[in-house]
């Protein structure tokens, strides 16, 4: 069975039931498997806050890669299926934000985050409480890594 395969099938739940299913590992070699439920409101709070308020220390510029916004703002792009071209200007290339690479993203995140105990970070399975978290998972989600791992938070401003 490909990733793909089952990347398409994790986004097709997803817009089924809003619920990711996540699994991992724990220090004690015991698997755990969390149901995170992650509605659209939610994926677009974690991209709008490091949107407008602290990307642009790696990121100076967000496009849409669609003809027309599909929400009201940039960072509902991503949550009814659209695509966001994030411009990375310390490496000078583009990474591409698409529901299926959030979504996967989100999951590998919530699985390091659990794991390591840093449940201070999550509210009920959230990360909306923590600008660096939700910048670990726009990172993770356009480069398979996290190339800026101790960026300078700056308050206030956008990009």
């Amino acid at each position: 069975m490909s990733d793909n395969y089952m990347l398409n099938e994790v986004v097709k739940y997803w817009k089924l039931t809003n619920d990711l299913l996540v699994a991992f590992e724990d220090f004690n070699g015991q698997i755990q498997k969390h149901t995170v439920h992650l509605p659209k409101e939610d994926i677009d709070t974690i991209l709008n806050i490091r949107i407008t308020t602290g990307i642009k220390n790696w990121c100076d510029r967000v496009d849409i890669l669609e003809d027309k916004l599909l929400g009201t703002y940039y960072s509902e792009q991503v949550s009814r299926g659209g695509s966001l071209i994030f411009h990375d200007k310390i490496f000078d290339r583009v990474g591409v934000m698409t529901l299926s690479n959030f979504l996967q993203s989100y999951g590998c995140i919530y699985s390091a985050a659990t794991s390591y105990g840093l449940s201070e970070h999550c509210i009920d399975g959230y990360f909306y409480n923590s600008p660096r978290i939700c910048d670990y998972i726009i990172q993770f989600a356009l480069f398979e890594d996290i190339p800026y791992f101790h960026a300078e938070e700056t308050e206030g401003g956008s990009i």
